[in-house]
């Protein structure tokens, strides 16, 4: 078997094995909480491995209070009130930059780092609980599951066998322009799909949308998904890294594999509530 087909086995074998238990945190009602947990855990593992890129570059980033400041942010979330959220955010700002100031070695490229990853790492991914506080907040996290997936799963194939133009060839040499329009074609098919199931078997766990607006959540879904692998994708070039982690079998670390859901998660939530 060669290298390219065994990776693509590891990473089925480990969406296989997280598929599940994702599923049974957001629909059974007695684990709930465990998925206020999972997203607890993934926002601390993508934020350690966020300030992981910038210590691989020698930037000193204030990982102790980067992390304290995004369990907060995570609780503040759980409760619910995006006031909470943004308050949450302010206090992990003072910590960190109090962290910097009292630093031996105070960096200004070190402090940027540590707010990114407070923003992009911790304040991103917590809008997942913010969501889950919706009437249909369980069929949203479905969606978001739906539309990130099938932009990864569809840029994939639609790269390797299609590919032929370079999408941002510096900062990610096989990403093409045909893989990033499969992404968005699957992720918009597979929101209309949803669509169409919840109307067929009234679906109510699942927002009463028109089909335009599934169909248009899930192109804004994939495209934010895209820009954020992107994004990492420059940080990882830059930092001189393949992978952020190794916690993944075949996928990598938490933020290689969490981050479409970065930014399409505050996306869903401020599209759902305006």
């Amino acid at each position: 078997m060669n290298a390219p087909a065994s990776n693509l086995t590891l990473r089925v074998i480990t969406a296989l094995v997280i598929l599940p238990i994702v599923l049974a945190l957001i629909w059974v009602p007695a684990l709930r909480i465990g998925l206020s947990m999972l997203v607890a855990i993934i926002v601390l593992t993508v934020m350690h491995e966020f300030y992981g890129l910038y210590r691989a570059k020698g930037i000193a980033v204030q990982e102790k209070p980067g992390l304290a400041g995004g369990l907060a942010i995570a609780f503040a979330a759980y409760l619910g009130d995006p006031a909470h959220l943004s308050a949450a955010l302010l206090g992990a700002t003072f910590l960190v930059g109090l962290g910097h100031v009292l630093s031996s070695a105070p960096s200004a490229a070190g402090f940027g780092g540590s707010l990114a990853g407070l923003v992009y790492a911790g304040w991103c991914p917590a809008h997942v609980l913010l969501v889950d506080q919706l009437e249909t907040g369980r069929g949203m996290i479905m969606l978001l599951i739906v539309a990130v997936v099938l932009t990864d799963t569809a840029a994939y194939f639609c790269g390797r066998f299609l590919g032929r133009h370079a999408l941002a060839p510096v900062v990610s040499p096989k990403k093409t322009w045909e893989g990033a329009i499969g992404g968005f074609l699957g992720a918009v098919i597979g929101a209309v799909v949803v669509a169409m199931l919840r109307e067929a078997y009234d679906w109510t766990a699942f927002p009463a949308w028109s089909m335009q607006q599934y169909a248009l959540t899930g192109a804004l879904i994939s495209v934010v998904a895209q820009v954020s692998d992107l994004m990492k994708s420059y940080m990882k070039r830059d930092a001189g890294v393949k992978d952020s982690g190794r916690i993944l079998p075949g996928h990598g670390g938490a933020l290689d594999r969490f981050d479409g859901f970065l930014l399409g998660a505050p996306v869903l939530y401020y599209m759902a509530v305006l």
